[in-house]
């Protein structure tokens, strides 16, 4: 409501499925379906857990504008993400994320974000703003937890972005 009035012409409903930051504890589709009652017409973009077509035409049929996608972005070929970032990427489960609160670069401590987490509790994740760079050494790739959002689970290969964008595209078209 506060950014519909002060004048946002579009938002984002980030339900709690997204990786990476995110400060909402509610589902994307009862938060998504909460937004366009009070949106009158205005674009309202989807977030958390999309990775397919499937998504793209489940949060259209609520009346989405378009999708907002992360983790499935770090899986592809132009990423500029480690290689072993991806290649955990490819072996999580959907469940094997966690909601997590803690500090990250840029954000106030408590700051709250989904992650596949590394194998310490407390580690390096606060320090790299959630991932690791193709520049980074293996061993923090290895130690640190990553940013991921919990339809990970479905993310079966790394591919070309132009190829991701088409399959989300194809959820608009059918």
């Amino acid at each position: 409501r506060r950014a519909f009035a002060r004048g946002a012409r579009a938002v984002i409903a980030q339900g709690v499925e997204a990786g990476g930051h995110l400060w909402g504890t509610t589902a994307l589709l009862p938060l998504l379906s909460a937004i366009l009652e009070i949106a009158e017409g205005r674009p309202v973009l989807a977030a958390g857990g999309i990775v397919d077509r499937r998504e793209v035409r489940a949060v259209r049929a609520l009346g989405a504008a378009g999708v907002w996608v992360g983790t499935a972005f770090v899986a592809t070929e132009e990423s500029r993400a480690h290689a072993l970032y991806k290649r955990r990427l490819l072996a999580a489960s959907s469940d094997a994320t966690e909601y997590r609160r803690g500090y990250s670069y840029g954000w106030g401590v408590g700051a709250p974000h989904r992650v596949l987490p590394g194998p310490r509790r407390f580690d390096p994740l606060r320090l790299l703003a959630g991932g690791a760079r193709r520049t980074d050494r293996e061993v923090w790739a290895r130690r640190i937890s990553l940013y991921a959002g919990q339809g990970v689970g479905r993310i079966a290969r790394v591919r070309p972005a132009a190829e991701l964008v088409a399959e989300l595209a194809a959820g608009f078209a059918d």
